[in-house]
């Protein structure tokens, strides 16, 4: 921080704007960088064209950029006159330089007048994952060796160039890189020329056009190519690693498929002549969607094609289909401000659903979509610390915590929602409108509002601002109110949401128009819906037409409304015998609402399991999920209650799973369609997690046989086999599985969760000194931590592991990255009890928490809701175990 005295020394408290002057707006960088690998260090030099906004004046006569952690900055005017700058001041908490030349050169600019500005400096290739640094692994040798690679999203571009850091300036950059001659250099653009200089190579690339500084990448180091084997009118690699090659064709096919299928789709074609995908060996994110030049961490890229399992194949089909259509949604078009964050995540999470739909139709993308994205998004939003999608203000240290289950769920819920309401012809043909009009711009909601209005007919900006401006969402209390024999009459009404179950009258203030998409018996099992009711008031009737036979209504027709439906305790019992009338859609929002409903107090959890019980016969392994999930929910909240309560929630899931895996044959056949096999792995490790003898067994033997010889496990079933030694393994299997992870290969993950998990103080210390070693990588610590907390010893663990290792923590994970924020949710979330609450509480009241806040809180409050959960329903559950 820049301090400034007086003459008698005492210090000028000078009010200093955290933000840039806007009377300049940067229209072009030029910004070269001379690698040195050996003391992880690099020299930089950027040359700025600035057009004048508005004149200079003798209070604003000087130009700022943001930095970070640069050094020996010098800096000169090219334009409107060679000068060096008179002063530089570094503005440290606000991440900026002030650079000040003589008076007359600024102030005799006028409006439309361009100025160029050359600035020298030194810096990090740090290992914080951020910014420009050094991306540390093994090669196929056990050699160390060193990716320098960047992560500029959010504000990390000013750790590799002075610039104006923010997504409302674009500019074009042209990038030069200049290391030793054996690595290879990749940008967002196509190389322009590259040179041989000693035994130094000199790469200029193509200029990136109109582009914000968060999207700028580049990256040096021993990258392998692996081409695209899909025809596609552009070039498409993965840059890989030497040894990963076999590994990484699906991703370059991939990311083929998916440019070609979003082109066709929005009629715009991707603007540039070539994607590389790049595997980033340390990575904090899945992924990060620079236009063209697309970075990934190892397990969002690399598919073994003959040993994945169902979930890899699904992640990395996600994860690419996320970043490609981020190249539309982001890249072409970008949001104004970080407070729009949603119409870059939102986007490309909803449109990654739809592209996997259309590639992979076995995979019933839409009931996970419920289980998944909707479930998560429900979760998140319904605790008091949750945030609205559209922020009103967002101050740096809360950037990197909205980049969450709202943001990215919420948003594209909300885009399914109108999917549903507006009809999908109409729904792509806004979107497809609005990203034309924009096209190299940046765009606010209101814009992608007016193209969907304009296009349907319908008031969504009238609706929809309601939904994103506003933090929380609806429950919907249905009371009967009348029946006849053709018709039944319900009250319905609306109000606030939350799993603590102490909404505020200040809270409720909010009205959401809800359609009600309506199922009856007539369009029970029918996927579009004519049937349809805005509601928006605080209470209305409805009445349906309905049979004393079938005597059957479901509110939420697939679950495409992000609302909570709360029925009369007497219909539940009704829904749990109709599974027939409902879609699989259905059953999995019904299963979801009830799992939220129960852990606020709404039903009890008796009427929950009940359901559950009833509906052992499904088939769907996205129902199965749901009902597994919500038993594990349960089992979380009970976590530190009596053993034998949690002993007997274990067993009822054992029970569950395993009788229905008996049923269907554990061994998975080739004729077997994909859902069956889904349904299969889900059972068989929901039969294992939860203890039973059977499956255990059989999953113990098969390890010990798999370390011999790989081919006697179906890989589908290799994550629990590996779950069943770490429940129940010892030493010398703990070795045999860290002996895997240390190979590097398609196992690495798999391996990494499996010894994380082992119980005995002795290998959790073991662990912990893995973590302190950075064995376990940076990036991966999150893994290790959660697996650690999987069991009550292991929570307190975590816990006392936190507050004793805090100082180094911060250093480690300074809160300007969302690492931290994991950290503090995983060491913190998995209490259940108020005097737990108190502790973390009291540990964190006087620490500095900028950069996490959000995290604590929303720890805080899931504590909350299980104490509450276990306090209000304890004796109610412990009477229905008794009679099972």
């Amino acid at each position: 921080m820049c301090q400034h005295f007086n003459d008698n020394g005492s210090l000028n408290v000078q009010e200093i704007p955290r933000d840039l002057p806007t009377n300049v707006k940067p229209t072009d960088y030029q910004i070269s960088f001379n690698v040195d690998e050996t003391k992880f260090t690099f020299k930089g030099e950027t040359v700025v064209e600035f057009d004048v906004l508005e004149p200079f004046t003798k209070e604003l006569n000087y130009i700022e950029l943001n930095t970070c952690e640069l050094y020996d900055v010098s800096a000169k005017l090219l334009l409107p006159t060679e000068e060096e700058a008179k002063s530089i001041e570094e503005f440290t908490k606000f991440q900026k330089t002030r650079f000040t030349f003589a008076e007359e050169s600024l102030l005799s600019l006028k409006k439309g007048d361009k100025v160029k500005l050359l600035i020298n400096y030194g810096g990090y290739l740090n290992d914080k994952m951020c910014g420009f640094y050094r991306s540390k692994y093994e090669d196929e040798n056990g050699d160390i060796k060193y990716q320098f690679v960047t992560q500029f999203e959010a504000t990390d571009a000013r750790k590799a160039f002075p610039c104006y850091d923010h997504p409302s300036i674009k500019s074009d950059f042209t990038v030069k890189m200049e290391s030793i001659k054996d690595f290879v250099h990749i940008s967002n653009m196509a190389s322009n020329s590259e040179t041989i200089i000693g035994d130094r190579k000199v790469t200029t690339f193509n200029t990136l056009p109109k582009h914000s500084t968060y999207l700028v990448a580049f990256c040096v180091g021993d990258f392998v190519p692996v081409k695209s084997q899909y025809e596609y009118r552009i070039p498409v690699t993965t840059w890989t690693v030497k040894g990963a090659e076999k590994r990484s064709q699906y991703s370059a096919d991939f990311t083929s498929k998916c440019l070609e299928f979003y082109e066709n789709l929005f009629d715009i074609p991707f603007p540039f002549n070539k994607v590389d995908s790049i595997l980033c060996k340390e990575f904090s994110a899945g992924a990060m969607e620079n236009s063209g030049m697309i970075t990934y961490r190892e397990g969002a890229l690399l598919l073994d094609p003959e040993q994945h399992t169902i979930a890899e194949l699904q992640r990395v089909s996600e994860v690419i289909a996320h970043e490609v259509a981020h190249q539309w949604f982001g890249n072409l078009v970008t949001m104004s401000d970080w407070t729009d964050l949603w119409l870059n995540e939102s986007g490309a999470t909803f449109w990654s659903w739809f592209c996997c739909n259309n590639f992979y139709p076995e995979w019933n993308v839409w009931e996970s979509f419920i289980t998944d994205s909707l479930a998560n998004a429900f979760a998140l939003d319904s605790l008091r610390s949750s945030h609205a999608i559209q922020n009103d203000s967002c101050e740096p240290d809360e950037i990197n915590q909205i980049f969450d289950a709202i943001s990215y769920a919420k948003g594209g819920s909300l885009l399914r929602m109108m999917k549903t309401w507006l009809g999908e012809k109409d729904f792509v043909a806004g979107v497809s409108s609005y990203l034309k009009e924009f096209a190299w711009q940046n765009a606010t909601t209101a814009d992608l509002w007016n193209h969907l209005e304009k296009i349907s007919g319908k008031p969504v900006t009238e609706s929809m601002s309601i939904w994103t401006k506003n933090v929380g969402h609806p429950m919907v209390t249905i009371e009967e109110v009348a029946t006849t024999e053709t018709e039944i009459t319900l009250k319905l009404t609306q109000n606030r949401f939350l799993k603590t179950a102490d909404v505020k009258p200040e809270e409720d203030q909010i009205i959401y128009p809800i359609v009600l998409f309506y199922k009856t018996e007539a369009n029970a099992v029918e996927g579009s819906f004519e049937n349809s009711y805005v509601f928006d008031t605080r209470d209305t009737t409805l009445t349906l037409p309905i049979s004393a036979a079938k005597d059957f209504y479901k509110l939420n027709g697939n679950q495409s409304g992000f609302f909570v439906t709360k029925y009369p305790e007497s219909r539940y019992e009704k829904l749990a015998k109709q599974s027939s009338l409902m879609t699989d859609d259905d059953k999995a929002g019904l299963i979801g609402e009830m799992n939220s409903l129960c852990a606020a107090g709404a039903i009890k959890t008796s009427t929950f399991l009940n359901l559950i019980v009833n509906w052992k016969s499904e088939s769907s392994p996205a129902i199965w999920n749901q009902m597994l999930v919500a038993l594990g929910s349960i089992k979380k909240a009970w976590f530190f209650e009596d053993e034998e309560t949690l002993n007997k929630l274990k067993t009822i899931t054992a029970k569950l799973a395993a009788e229905k895996l008996d049923e269907l044959d554990w061994e998975i056949k080739e004729s077997d369609s994909f859902n069956l096999k889904e349904l299969k792995v889900s059972l068989f490790s929901s039969a294992v997690n939860n203890g039973n003898e059977k499956y255990t067994k059989l999953s113990l033997d098969l390890f010990h046989k798999y370390l011999e010889d790989e081919t006697v496990i179906n890989p589908l079933y290799r994550d629990t086999m590996f779950t069943a030694v770490a429940l129940n393994g010892d030493v010398n299997d703990y070795d045999a599985v860290f002996k895997i992870y240390r190979k590097n290969d398609s196992r690495k993950l798999v391996a990494l969760r499996t010894f994380t998990r082992f119980e005995s103080k002795e290998l959790v210390d073991k662990t912990f000194k893995l973590i302190d070693e950075k064995i376990i990588l940076p990036q991966d610590i999150y893994i290790a931590l959660s697996m650690i907390g999987t069991r009550q010893a292991g929570t307190y663990i975590l816990w006392d592991w936190l507050k004793t290792n805090w100082a180094q923590i911060l250093l480690d994970f300074p809160p300007s990255l969302n690492m931290l924020s994991y950290i503090v949710r995983i060491c913190t979330a998995g209490f259940t009890q108020f005097k737990q609450y108190d502790d973390v509480k009291s540990f964190f009241a006087e620490k500095e928490c900028n950069g996490f806040d959000m995290a604590l809180a929303q720890s805080l409050d899931s504590i909350t809701t299980k104490a509450k959960w276990v306090q209000r329903d304890g004796s109610d559950l412990i009477e229905y175990l008794s009679q099972l």
